[in-house]
């Protein structure tokens, strides 16, 4: 048997091909590609608004393609398409605009949530309205396009990385991370995008396909899906008997295992429905049915699970969209276990409702979370009488750790999520509205020290105590040389002749680091030594020792006081010794507080020195 690999000039007509029925997708793709390249570049500023429109124009390959295949199912005109297009481009740009002052993890979840729906409507928009034919074959080969382009992109960056890395280091080739992000990016927006749409079915499936079911499709469900699918439900239900008989309560990770393996078990089913029917396959209709009366008991433990965390801690939006996949994966299992329904694309189409329902609109997950939040505020402020008539108080006595940091926690929330949206009611304009600019530049990810709530709990008259401190007299402090806004940080260096950076971490198991630089023959070395009385600084001829943990403690104060960043200077040492002198600029001060007992464990910046003799 030959294999007949397709000559260039096939390969160049089915690009052109795809070009023509999607073009709206590949240049939405190829636009998102060129944007980001510029980001890579520092061409574009690495700004809220710009990844903001960055995303927004990816929402678009996947719309503007189940848009252009709806459109072909139901043979639009060319001004119906583009009525439609142009419509879908007012829906981007609305979209856009409104996300603008968004909180930007408010934002990122939101987008998900979009991005969701977006390839869901890809599954169900051409096949919506009569019989739907061909609506398994269509997303088939769709999958199977999928997973080839990831494969071939993948094979293709690799090689070239490696190529790349070869030539650097054989030939001399510059190269950078930027060169390997240009490189991923062209992969990704560039060939990816139009190796898929190329392979997409001209004209779309109306039937069963002509060649049956794809061999290798089920090879991999039949003898990978389904075998993973069932080991993942035992172990929920040994995990279950464990909760049973040991009488606690499920843990909260619980509810996104069972959704996570819930939805792998209902696309494992949704790819073998063609063959469930078939004589040496009807065990597949006994397992789909056993499978989906198997879920409402896992679909409990998810809810009870959920549903304590909210007892205890109020509606969040991850809470709140798990409660709403709980309930929709208990309706596809009622749907296709008690009713039996046959028709496949209840599955996207529920699924489609439920993400766009929960994403807008005062019934939201983030509507329903902020009113159930901020509920939970006025609770914390009233229990530790720091709210009397709607209006708040200082704290007249010292405010327990505990409430502290869950004020703390609650305020970060509302920033982040809400971007402190009800807190005016309560705290100075200028302070909200600076956590309302914070929160729209604030990714989802990443550490922020949250100094605007920091203020809020100094007018309190409590204390900022961060996630990560603990509550058994023994507080983690972070300590940031920062300049104002717009400025940078500038450091003296008069009266010093040399200077190199220092990064130096310790711990209980490892009790010392070292860093050192030589000049004029004599190395000069700092040591920091856990639990030790302050940073040592020695030529070899003679030693200082500057009282680190001093102005450790002295800043650690300041900042639970509410004062997140200091200057240069202020987080500065120097000294003199009879053969040098030495001064620190520390960057970054990092360690814990036992009562009033400081222990520095990780100190960076930079060491400026001059050689006396």
């Amino acid at each position: 048997m030959r294999l007949r690999l397709p000559g260039a000039r096939a390969v160049w007509v089915d690009a052109r091909a795809a070009a023509w029925r999607f073009p709206e997708s590949l240049l939405a793709s190829f636009v998102t590609g060129a944007l980001v390249m510029l980001v890579i570049d520092d061409v574009l500023p690495d700004d809220p608004m710009v990844q903001r429109i960055i995303g927004t124009i990816g929402l678009g390959i996947p719309l503007a393609f189940a848009v252009a295949c709806a459109g072909e199912r139901r043979r639009f005109g060319r001004g119906t398409r583009v009525v439609a297009m142009l419509g879908l481009a007012l829906v981007l740009v609305g979209w856009t605009l409104m996300a603008r002052t968004e909180p930007g993890a408010r934002f990122s979840l939101r987008y998900v949530q979009l991005s969701l729906a977006a390839h869901l409507l890809v599954a169900f928009l051409p096949y919506v309205g009569g019989r739907g034919d061909g609506f398994w074959e269509y997303n088939a080969a769709l999958f199977i396009r999928f997973a080839t382009a990831g494969f071939y992109s993948g094979v293709l960056y690799f090689g070239l990385v490696i190529a790349l890395a070869t030539a650097h280091s054989l030939l001399g080739l510059p190269t950078s991370a930027r060169t390997y992000g240009r490189l991923y990016v062209s992969v990704a927006f560039g060939f990816n995008t139009w190796f898929f749409l190329a392979g997409v079915p001209d004209p779309l499936p109306d039937g069963p396909s002509p060649g049956g079911y794809p061999a290798g499709l089920r090879v991999f469900t039949q003898y990978i899906l389904i075998p993973l699918v069932t080991l993942y439900v035992v172990i929920m239900y040994a995990h279950m008997g464990k909760i049973v008989l040991e009488q606690t309560w499920p843990r909260g990770t619980v509810g996104y295992l069972v959704s996570g393996f819930s939805i792998l078990g209902i696309f494992t089913l949704l790819l073998v429905h063609p063959i469930q029917d078939t004589t040496e396959n009807r065990w597949l209709r006994t397992y789909a049915r056993t499978f989906y009366l198997a879920l409402f008991p896992l679909v409990v433990l998810l809810t009870l699970a959920t549903w304590r965390r909210v007892a205890e801690y109020g509606v969040t939006e991850r809470r709140y969209l798990l409660l709403a996949l709980g309930a929709w994966i208990a309706g596809i299992a009622g749907y296709y276990a008690l009713r039996r329904g046959r028709d496949l694309r209840v599955v996207p189409v529920t699924l489609c409702v439920v993400a766009l329902a929960t994403a807008f609109g005062p019934w939201s997950a983030y509507a329903v979370s902020w009113r159930s939040q901020m509920a939970r505020l006025v609770d914390l402020l009233a229990r530790n009488g720091l709210l009397a008539d709607g209006r708040l108080t200082r704290a007249s006595g010292m405010v327990p750790l505990r409430e502290q940091k869950a004020l703390s926690l609650q305020l970060d929330y509302l920033t982040d999520l809400h971007g402190a949206a009800g807190l005016e009611r309560w705290f100075d304009a200028s302070v909200v509205e600076q956590a309302r600019t914070a929160a729209v530049r604030r990714g989802p990810f990443g550490f922020s020290t949250h100094a605007e709530s920091e203020k809020m709990m100094v007018a309190l008259g409590a204390t900022y105590v961060a996630p990560w401190e603990r509550e058994a007299g023994t507080a983690n402090v972070h300590l940031q040389r920062r300049a104002p806004e717009g400025e940078v940080v500038l450091l003296s260096l008069g009266g010093y002749d040399a200077l190199f950076a220092m990064t130096l971490f310790v711990t209980d198991a490892r009790s010392e680091a070292q860093v050192a630089a030589s000049s004029r023959g004599r190395a000069v070395r700092a040591t920091l030594r856990w639990g030790g009385p302050g940073l040592e600084v020695t030529d070899g001829r003679s030693t200082v020792v500057l009282p680190l943990d001093e102005l450790f403690a002295e800043l650690g104060k300041r900042r639970r006081a509410g004062i997140p960043n200091f200057t240069a200077e202020e987080m500065a040492l120097e000294g003199r010794a009879p053969t040098f002198l030495v001064k620190v600029y520390f960057e970054t001060l990092d360690g814990t507080f036992a009562g009033d007992t400081p222990r520095v464990s990780n100190a960076s910046g930079t060491v400026l020195f001059r050689l006396l003799e």
